[in-house]
């Protein structure tokens, strides 16, 4: 008859798998939080166009713009709702605010730098950048351009394209073409102009 095993032997097997049980499941957790992370980069690189503007051997613009159309909107939502985890009436109200700011405007977040000092602001005016966006060829009327001064880290984590030598904008325009096939942003100033597409 085989001699018995210890208890403190049982002990150590049960601790072993234990861990190994929580190893796996904080494994699968990171894996599902990394996919999800995946999912919504992908979508920001499908939705973001990149502008270069050169001028006298400097460059005079770079720019990396965000569309915030409606399917982008629903990716944006839900990855804020993975990080922030809010309450089901907070994250119910963000969404709903997304879709009506969705259908009355059509909006670009843009991350901005210069080689230039005076090669920073956006806005109607000879002493800056110039924004105009076309929908289908029609000129969306701008309602306001504005520089997010400090941002939070969720916007440094939503938008990705902002990093510690450009600064963070938003162009308003009034959606005057509902579901429009292509987005055309006009980009232009006294250091020369450029355009950044989305056909959707």
């Amino acid at each position: 008859m085989p001699s018995p095993v210890p208890i403190r032997h049982h002990r150590a097997i049960l601790r072993a798998v234990n861990r190994r049980t929580l190893l796996l499941s904080g494994a699968a957790l990171m894996c599902l939080g990394v996919s999800g992370r995946k999912t919504y980069l992908r979508a920001h690189r499908e939705w973001t166009r990149k502008l270069v503007l050169y001028h006298d051997f400097g460059t005079a613009l770079m720019m990396r713009a965000t569309l915030l159309e409606p399917a982008f909107r629903t990716l944006l939502a839900q990855e804020r709702r993975r990080l922030l985890d809010p309450s089901e009436e907070n994250h119910r109200a963000f969404v709903e605010r997304m879709e009506r700011d969705g259908a009355a405007y059509v909006e670009i977040v843009f991350a901005a730098d210069s080689g230039f000092d005076n090669g920073r602001r956006f806005g109607p005016g000879d002493d800056r950048w110039n924004l105009r966006c076309e929908a289908d060829g029609v000129d969306q009327p701008l309602v306001a351009v504005e520089q997010v001064r400090k941002p939070s880290p969720l916007h440094d984590t939503l938008y990705v394209q902002h990093d510690q030598w450009s600064e963070l904008w938003i162009a308003r325009f009034e959606r005057t073409v509902p579901s429009p096939r292509t987005v055309v942003l006009h980009v232009g100033g006294g250091y020369g102009n450029g355009t950044c597409t989305w056909d959707l």
